[in-house]
């Protein structure tokens, strides 16, 4: 809608993500599109980033995807809106910044234990989809910025309410 701000939600997780993670992000990005939210990923044609990017663009929802590299080479094909930065991981700090919530739907691996740290220092909410131990663990350092859900509905209901603050 023209002059309207939307929401951006980052959804952050791992590369190597099992097939639970991939179901957990596609119900997310689709969730997220849903609400008329604009669904971030790191826009890659991999892992959770891939997926997210899916379930949002096949639910009708707008995508951007912040890239490592400067070229179109391996960008998801459900990426609306791709940004290169030519920074390799740098750019997950990009992604968190430009979030107004990130969910976390994977095990806390390298670059996402990066994006959720980044989060927790910049005062950006974390809202766990469906936390490991690594993520509970990590809650209990960052309690006030971090949320549990456990469907994606929770995690919707979650970033509402960060959304609101």
């Amino acid at each position: 809608m023209k002059g309207v701000p939307q929401s951006i939600i980052g959804i952050m997780g791992s590369i190597h993500a099992t097939e639970t993670e991939l179901e957990r992000a596609r119900a997310m990005g689709a969730a997220v599109a849903k609400e008329g939210w604009v669904t971030l990923t790191g826009g890659e044609h991999r892992g959770v980033m891939h997926a997210a990017a899916e379930g949002a663009a096949n639910a009708g929802g707008l995508t951007i995807g912040i890239l490592p590299g400067n070229r179109s080479h391996g960008v998801s094909p459900h990426i609306h809106l791709p940004i290169f930065t030519g920074i390799g991981s740098a750019r997950n700090i990009t992604n968190v910044l430009t979030s107004q919530v990130v969910v976390v739907v994977s095990t806390l691996t390298p670059g996402t234990l990066l994006e959720a740290t980044a989060a927790a220092l910049a005062g950006v909410p974390l809202v766990f989809f469906g936390p490991t131990e690594s993520e509970v663990t990590f809650m209990q350092a960052h309690r006030a910025q971090c949320v549990v859900a456990n469907t994606p509905e929770e995690a919707i209901d979650a970033c509402k309410a960060f959304l609101a603050v």
